[in-house]
């Protein structure tokens, strides 16, 4: 038995492999897969608007990965499939709506300027004018804090506790649970499609392994918090006590729902679940991306910081507002570009057609028979490959200059990217996958995202450790940064920090 060339994609930097495949053979491909089957590589832009969008659901996720999602998050939004998807996705979205993201901006602001006050003192203290932190470490914590106010009113705590349980549960699972694997993990896995579902979960969740061990930790620590969390939320719901956090929009969402669609009580905590989980590390690791770029790019960094201080003059407001943070094209643009060119979910999970299906390209491609075909036939069960991290980089989409970080190619481009129809969740980007199950936080991480690089960019300088070459991208599920011959400590970015320069006169 062959793994095939899967491994080639989970044990390189994370994108790189699919990147030099596409430069060879375009951006659809078919690639041996273990066992025999072959797999379907897929960066076209309409055939990934029609997988993710247009066929609706029927393209399912695969068994395989669907087992350690469990795991992690229960039968939550990430795990469940068609009806139920729906059903469990009506409920969650009055929680994640554009009036509902924009409320949270204060609490974005505010938590990033706790973790801020903690630099200051950790830079105060020191004999140096500048400092090292760990910017993954960091912004972890600050974004799980962020995320407890905004989505549950509550304060986990995690900026005032290094040792807090729930952040410590969260802060390398991903590689540990999904990092490089070997030929013969692929190879184990791959054997899981001729294995009855209720067998792959029982191995999964109830057989020890070095993988599973922690993850399984994890969701104990996740299921506990969350069980007090939902708890409490009920009870505050039941007596009229409403707050405009997400639990509670959806708690009274869900009561208001047909009894038929409520979500159970398992189902509910399987979204607080799957909300902490997707809601602050991705968000974390985008940002962390984005403090490298500025560092490695201090033309960039000084650009979006003079922004800044023109924009804070002309608001004159204590507090940030969505106009505000909008009014800011090039904090727009980085934010843009962090997202497109550090993808941090560069290959969303396979998708399977439950029936043959043909999918339409926007160009033709060369089969090895010859034969040029403007759409592609795919059996059902076919393992698809939604390339979005190719897609992201795809210089006839982004420019020739695609391979490069550059904000400036968003200010005369605000739609984003040159495709005839709309792609994504957000400008384009395939950073929040697409369509009915595209990622429903959307909003919530892009704001987060810009009141975090304001406060951060304002107050300090970002510079380059000795260690930033050997920065890589892991492919843990999502992309995390780890450090080159440091990768069993998990996600690690250590950057340089000092104050920032007084604003000039202009500025000021």
């Amino acid at each position: 038995f062959s793994a095939g060339r899967l491994p080639e994609i989970y044990q390189n930097s994370a994108g790189t492999r699919e990147i030099e495949w596409a430069a060879l053979y375009g951006n659809v491909m078919k690639i041996p897969g273990p066992l025999g089957l072959d797999r379907f590589l897929i960066a076209d832009p309409k055939a990934l608007q029609y997988i993710l969008h247009g066929a609706g659901y029927r393209f399912n996720k695969d068994p395989e990965r669907r087992a350690t999602g469990h795991l992690l998050t229960g039968p939550g939004l990430l795990w469940v499939r068609g009806d139920d998807h729906k059903r469990q996705r009506k409920v969650m979205l009055p929680g994640f709506g554009a009036p509902e993201a924009r409320s949270y901006i204060p609490i974005f602001s505010s938590n990033a300027n706790k973790m801020l006050g903690k630099w200051r003192d950790l830079l105060n203290d020191s004999n140096s004018s500048e400092i090292v932190v760990d910017a993954p470490a960091w912004l972890s914590r600050a974004t799980l804090d962020a995320l407890g106010h905004a989505a549950f009113d509550y304060n986990f705590g995690a900026l005032d506790n290094d040792d807090n349980e729930l952040a410590r549960a969260y802060r390398h699972v991903l590689p540990q649970l999904l990092g490089a694997p070997s030929k013969n993990v692929v190879l184990f896995v791959a054997l899981w499609r001729y294995i009855p579902e209720f067998i792959i979960k029982y191995i999964v969740e109830d057989i020890p392994s070095v993988r599973t061990t922690p993850a399984k930790y994890t969701g104990q620590v996740a299921n506990r918090v969350s069980e007090q969390l939902l708890r409490e939320k009920m009870s505050a719901v039941a007596l009229g006590q409403e707050n405009k956090d997400v639990l509670s929009l959806v708690v009274k969402a869900n009561l208001a729902e047909d009894p038929a669609a409520k979500l159970s009580h398992e189902e509910l905590l399987a979204q607080l679940r799957t909300l902490i989980l997707a809601g602050h590390e991705t968000t974390a690791n985008s940002l962390s991306w984005a403090f490298l770029e500025l560092a490695q790019q201090p033309h960039i960094q000084d650009n979006l910081r003079a922004e800044i201080r023109v924009a804070e003059k002309a608001c004159r407001s204590p507090e940030w507002t969505w106009k505000g943070l909008e009014a800011m094209p090039y904090l727009n643009a980085v934010v843009k570009e962090t997202l497109r060119f550090h993808n941090v979910v560069p290959l969303p999970q396979d998708r399977l057609p439950i029936n043959d299906e043909v999918v339409p390209l926007s160009k033709p491609v060369t089969l090895t028979d010859g034969r040029v075909v403007h759409e592609l036939f795919i059996p059902k069960g076919t393992h698809i490959l939604p390339a979005s991290y190719v897609y992201n980089m795809d210089p006839d989409i982004w420019g020739a200059d695609a391979h490069k970080f550059n904000p400036d190619r968003w200010i005369n481009n605000h739609k984003g990217g040159n495709i005839d129809y709309s792609l994504g969740m957000y400008a384009n980007l395939m950073s929040f996958s697409a369509g009915i199950r595209g990622c429903i936080g959307w909003r919530f991480a892009v704001l987060e995202m810009q009141a975090f690089l304001v406060e951060a960019v304002n107050a300090f300088e970002f510079i380059p450790h000795p260690d930033a070459s050997k920065i890589v991208r892991q492919f843990c599920g999502v992309m995390a940064p780890t450090v080159e011959g440091r990768k069993e400590r998990g996600s690690q970015m250590p950057l340089v920090i000092k104050y920032a320069p007084q604003a000039s006169d202009d500025e000021v």
